[in-house]
């Protein structure tokens, strides 16, 4: 049967079960010995089998057959009859035919005979040492006892390794501090020394959580120069279309919406690498897996290892390897230190262009996140291959060793795009559909909720958790026992509020569905502070109805006032623009000033406690993917404008009417009628009058920065703001702390939403400005 005949970008049932993605994964992984329902190094042929590594902590893999591989199966069936080491099954629900199997290394058919020969596998099958890597049926690193000669480290591989030994003494003989095996009874066996206690990469990521950078990079470049500049000859030459056109094989099997993005990034990589040596110099022994992790740090300096790849080819093969595993460690600094270092140690190596090669080693990986099993694999894939086109361009002035290039998206990040189960409500049953997700929020048991858009167009409320996804039925929800489809939902957040808009023949309105018995508090409120506005002159919606659960509103007339800014599409009128900010200058001193007595309060002290709040669930769910270096700018951010705001609260200052979410989609604009209204007072307090002014500010720049408005219409709505502050008598020091808090919440709130994860990563970086700018 060929490729084409298994059925391209069809995947095997199994490996929907590996990938928690099927009805009762975790159970079926548990049963199979899998540890906590993880897996990863899955290793995919369409059609045919899947096989994966059991993160359980032991040497232990775990495969999927189809029908076509049944043969397979049966033989690990004989040998598990003949070993007794504990073969465990289970039927992939829903698929004839179709068979998991998990074992211990004892049954791994690629790697039995050598262990056995060496004395490395137990009478249970099990590994006789400490498992240090194990990539099922391919490779096994296994750490020995402590000895007087210090201890060794056993890698056992499925192909023997060839010259390696010889090409290793060699290279100590010339002084590159590599570790030289001692080779073992069965060829496919290396034993060497035990050295150091951990690698660069994870040295680096220890210095980073203290802010002391890269230590060893000028090193590992002149150790990286000192292999380039050797007599060793290793007998493979790299070839980059090999790895290239795999990937792009590979994500036509799993990802086929991606394999025309794929193909090009591959041709384009190819092309820019033509010739072989475009950039570097040409045929030098390389390692051919540079990166941090292939340095041990020991009492005696670094140890290069792990030369199995070892070619020759273009320097920038390994210079390139060493910079895309940065930059998908997200880690930034130590690529062009040590290329400093390799530079200054080979000077007659000339200009070198890194891009290109970095561009390649990113697409060489792309498809890790999926064998990785990683939740929201396919954005990630995606976010590899935009990289790799990414480096392409960074490296087309010169050096481009990726040090510019963002990290590929967190592995716990939402993806824009979703594929959900129905949670079984309203007869949803266990259907699955693709979703686009607008925004998300954490939930208290440590998921998201989420809303999104189905393929009808309608708005759908779910919940994720990291490897899946449910979702509600239409306009359905438990919590929210009024909810139901007479009418167009707008908003709908998983068991906590919904709006729905009624077209009638009576006119529109608005419905507000929330939590049981929340209902007669949002109307009384709604209700004292549309009398509010009205008297300072600006329309509010007015309460047609209420119940425990539901406030039913009149419907305003007008846009959202970002609709009349020249950077929008829908009314672009600069004059409704300025007219709008015009109407609520002359307004908010008003509506300010009107008694607040029955509020409740929301004092700089409490706007900490909500900002810390969301902070710590940034840092929880992290769908940046932050660095320790992220993460201490996160808690810098915070601790400066909490002590801000805590001082602002031990001075007491007169509270007064607070909207406390007032930003540009509150408030509409009439252009026919010359009148601007407000919405959604469900969270008014008493509070600074800073408050409001700082979040609207916040805002201003969230818009331009989205490309809603032109920098020139922000800064006329921000001079409005200003001016209003100034009238109000507002503390220049006040407006800049609740600005600055208004700024890092909506890093937070907008790092849950997919489609603005980036922008919010900016503004992480970017640091703080003062609210007068």
């Amino acid at each position: 049967m060929s490729r084409g005949e298994r059925g391209r970008g069809v995947l095997l049932p199994a490996v929907g079960v590996l990938l928690g993605a099927a009805p009762g994964s975790a159970d079926i992984l548990d049963r199979l010995g899998c540890g906590h329902g993880r897996v990863d190094h899955l290793r995919y042929k369409p059609g045919l089998s899947v096989v994966a590594r059991a993160d359980g902590g032991s040497a232990r893999w775990v495969a999927g057959f189809a029908p076509a591989a049944r043969e397979k199966a049966d033989k690990l069936r004989l040998k598990d009859a003949a070993l007794g080491y504990g073969l465990r099954e289970a039927p992939v629900p829903g698929a004839p035919g179709h068979v998991l199997m998990s074992g211990p290394l004892g049954l791994d058919n690629r790697l039995r005979g050598p262990l056995r020969a060496e004395g490395l596998l137990d009478h249970r099958g099990e590994p006789a040492g400490t498992v240090l890597n194990y990539n099922p049926w391919r490779r096994l690193v296994l750490g020995g006892p402590e000895t007087g000669q210090g201890g060794r480290v056993s890698k056992t591989t499925a192909v023997p390794p060839g010259d390696l030994p010889a090409l290793l003494a060699g290279l100590a003989g010339e002084g590159v501090p590599v570790l030289v095996p001692r080779p073992g009874r069965d060829a496919r066996t290396l034993h060497y020394p035990r050295y150091g206690s951990e690698d660069l990469a994870s040295a680096w990521e220890r210095a980073a959580a203290g802010g002391n950078g890269t230590p060893g990079a000028a090193r590992a470049g002149r150790i990286l120069a000192a292999l380039h500049a050797s007599g060793a000859r290793p007998g493979g030459v790299v070839e980059p279309w090999r790895p290239l056109l795999g990937v792009a094989a590979g994500v036509a099997d799993v990802l086929p919406g991606a394999a025309g993005l794929a193909r090009r990034t591959a041709v384009e990589l190819l092309d820019a690498t033509e010739p072989a040596g475009r950039g570097c110099a040409a045929d030098v022994p390389l390692h051919g897996d540079f990166s941090a992790d292939q340095l041990l740090v020991g009492p005696d300096g670094l140890r290069l290892i792990d030369l199995d790849r070892a070619a020759r080819g273009p320097a920038g093969w390994d210079l390139g390897c060493f910079a895309a595993t940065e930059i998908l460690a997200g880690r930034h600094g130590g690529a062009e230190e040590l290329l400093d270092a390799y530079l200054a140690a080979r000077p007659a190596s000339g200009r070198v262009d890194v891009g290109p090669w970095t561009g390649i080693h990113l697409m060489a990986r792309a498809l890790e996140p999926f064998r990785d099993a990683a939740p929201g694999w396919e954005d990630l894939v995606l976010a590899r291959l935009r990289l790799a086109r990414a480096a392409l361009r960074e490296g087309a002035g010169g050096r481009g060793t990726g040090g510019r290039l963002a990290r590929a998206h967190a592995a716990r990040a939402l993806p824009e795009l979703l594929e959900a189960g129905g949670d079984g409500l309203g007869g949803n049953g266990v259907e699955r559909e693709v979703v686009s997700v607008r925004r998300s929020w954490p939930a208290p048991d440590g998921t998201l909720v989420f809303e999104a858009v189905d393929g009808a167009g309608r708005v759908r409320a779910g919940a994720w958790d990291g490897r899946g996804a449910t979702l509600l039925p239409h306009a359905a929800d438990p919590r929210l026992p009024g909810l139901s489809d007479e009418g167009t939902v707008l908003v709908h957040r998983r068991g906590k509020r919904a709006v729905v808009r009624r077209d009638t023949a009576g006119g529109t309105d608005f419905v507000k569905l929330l939590r049981p018995g929340r209902g007669p508090a949002v109307a009384e409120t709604s209700r004292r502070l549309a009398a509010m506005a009205l008297e300072a002159g600006l329309l509010a919606p007015r309460v047609l109805s209420a119940g425990g659960d539901a406030v039913r509103f009149s419907a305003l007339p007008g846009k959202p006032v970002a609709e009349y800014a020249g950077a929008a599409c829908s009314i672009a009128s600069s004059s409704g623009w300025e007219a709008a900010w015009e109407l609520w200058a002359g307004a908010w001193p008003a509506l300010v000033a009107t008694d607040a007595d029955a509020l409740p309060v929301h004092d700089a002290g409490r706007e900490a406690q909500v900002l810390g709040g969301w902070a710590g669930q940034l840092l929880a769910h992290d769908p940046l993917g932050l660095t320790p270096a992220g993460r201490a700018r996160v808690d810098a951010r915070l601790a400066a404008v909490a002590g801000d705001l805590e001082r602002l609260a031990a001075d007491e200052r007169p509270l007064v009417t607070a909207h406390r979410d007032l930003h540009d989609k509150q408030l509409l604009y009439d252009l026919g009628a010359d009148r601007l209204g407000i919405l959604d007072f469900d969270t008014a307090a008493r509070a600074d009058v800073e408050l409001d002014l700082g979040n609207l500010l916040a805002h201003l720049e969230l818009r331009r920065d989205q490309g809603v408005l032109s920098g020139s219409e922000r800064d006329s709505a921000a001079a409005r703001v200003l001016g209003v502050a100034a009238g109000l008598g507002a503390d220049p020091r006040r407006l800049d702390a609740y600005t600055e808090a208004a700024r890092l919440r909506l890093v937070c709130v907008y790092a849950f939403r997919p489609a603005w994860r980036g922008l919010a990563e900016r503004w992480l970086a970017r640091g703080r400005r003062t609210a007068a700018r």
